[in-house]
């Protein structure tokens, strides 16, 4: 049994990606490091998010596959691992999603922290999405707040950073907290609460690993379903898809449509198909 991995990033109105993606034998992962508004990290040079998520996935490409350990053990070791290396504090840490694949002759393993999500492709020709929306529910009065300026066409302004900023403040009292949102920052234990799944692997046809800026084409933007988004993937590609959503998003420059965080989010994509012959 083989499996084929494709893989696809496009990075979006940031001078650099700030997400990245890990493949080796018989796992892969998508990072999405968060963009700050509140510059708060007080460390020796400076660390954004997808310093820190090419810093993790530099950790998960050491530990992965790992069969016979669990995912969410293996993440909490690798955000252990970056901690301890750069010496950060929790709370005063850039941080990222994490979704994790992993699979052997036997089963295929899932894990999603944050609001990256993974695509299950069933052998009966069905599509499951596995996705972690504790995120989405923290800060509503803020995250209104910054939709109605876009909507009221006032576009990604400099009161719209603001907006922004006032989001992230908020999230902070729920982050990495009990009844908040788990991501990947310098607290290991945080992996424990990812979302986790482990299937037989002949239920399985194939995988895909998205983080938000490439899911909005379906989730935020309706281009297509999940169905669809299968079957574009396996016709066209992943790099097609991400740039389809990217055009969406030039054809709504000020966010009136599609209230959103930044006109141009990083997309990236893995695609993984069993071959059974």
């Amino acid at each position: 049994m083989h499996w084929i991995c494709a893989a696809a990033t496009l990075r979006g109105d940031r001078p650099t990606n700030q997400d990245q993606y890990v493949v080796v034998d018989g796992a892969a992962a998508v990072l999405d490091g968060a963009t700050s508004w509140l510059h708060t990290y007080h460390g020796p040079e400076p660390r954004d998010g997808g310093w820190y998520a090419r810093a993790l996935g530099a950790a998960l490409t050491a530990r992965l596959p790992g069969h016979g350990t669990a995912l969410n053990v293996i993440l909490g070791a690798a955000i252990a691992d970056v901690r301890d290396t750069y010496g950060l504090k929790p709370g005063d840490s850039p941080y990222s999603t994490a979704t994790l694949a992993r699979w052997n002759t036997d089963h295929v393993d899932l894990l999603v922290l944050g609001d990256s999500p993974a695509l299950i492709h069933r052998s009966a020709g069905t599509n499951t999405l596995i996705a972690d929306e504790r995120l989405a529910a923290t800060a509503p009065a803020e995250r209104d707040a910054y939709r109605d300026h876009l909507r009221q066409g006032r576009g990604f302004d400099a009161h719209f950073a603001d907006l922004i900023a006032a989001v992230q403040r908020t999230e902070r009292h729920s982050f990495n907290q009990p009844d908040g949102f788990w991501v990947a920052e310098a607290e290991p234990t945080a992996a424990s609460h990812a979302i986790c799944r482990t299937l037989p692997v002949n239920e399985v046809a194939g995988l895909t690993l998205m983080t938000d800026g490439a899911a909005a084409g379906v989730i935020d933007y309706q281009l297509t379903d999940w169905v669809g988004l299968a079957d574009e993937l396996s016709r066209h590609g992943a790099a097609t898809w991400l740039r389809r959503v990217h055009l969406a998003e030039e054809s709504d420059p000020e966010g009136r449509s599609w209230p959103r965080t930044k006109k141009h989010d990083d997309k990236t994509t893995i695609t993984l198909t069993k071959l059974t012959s």
